[in-house]
């Protein structure tokens, strides 16, 4: 490795190409060198039995934290909307695609991420507002929470059985309009005797 300039970026966010088609993504300070210690066989465990690689992407990052942060983002991805991320790469870099946020995630993930975070931000308020009535009414927040998510398993195992029953009923009903099982030869022989 080299001598850096101070205002360089130190650390980098990577995507190998193995030669199996599958992708390997880490972060590195010097891409070069990570890339031939990949092909030396001394890289990832991952990669030393699939070689060759090719580096597809890199982008660059001040600190450590913000490489491996875009790599845990990045990871997370389906690999369509990696496929769609490096594509809009080609033309805008990898770190302004990869910057640029939910904008470049396609629409399915998008909704899917999105119900995510609705869902853990209603999961929050509920807590919150939880905590506020329990040091309102001098009760352990604790105990109440623990009330909550017993309810909630309760409601989830009763809608399962619902939905089995449900579909065991709809089973039964295709049972009886099936055609007539043929008795086997043992039954045959059995009505002999």
């Amino acid at each position: 490795m080299g001598l850096r300039a101070e205002n360089d970026p130190s650390f980098y966010l990577y995507v190998l190409e193995c030669a199996d088609g599958t992708w390997y993504t880490g972060y590195t300070v010097d891409v070069a060198e990570r890339v031939r210690a990949h092909n030396a066989g001394a890289g990832a465990k991952y990669t030393r039995s699939r070689l060759p690689v090719r580096l597809l992407a890199q982008a660059a990052y001040a600190t450590k934290h913000e490489a491996m942060s875009a790599e845990f983002r990045f990871k997370r991805l389906s690999r369509a909307a990696k496929d769609d991320l490096l594509a809009r790469a080609r033309t805008a870099g990898f770190a302004e695609a990869l910057a640029a946020g939910i904008e470049w995630i396609p629409h399915e993930e998008r909704l899917r991420l999105e119900e995510e975070k609705a869902n853990a931000e209603a999961e929050e308020a509920r807590k919150a507002e939880l905590r506020a009535y329990c040091e309102r009414k001098g009760l352990k927040y604790e105990e109440k929470e623990a009330e909550y998510l017993a309810k909630q398993e309760a409601k989830r195992a009763a809608a399962k059985a619902k939905a089995d029953a449900k579909a065991a009923k709809a089973a039964a009903k295709a049972g009886k309009n099936a055609p007539a099982e043929q008795p086997s030869e043992e039954k045959k022989d059995d009505d002999k005797e």
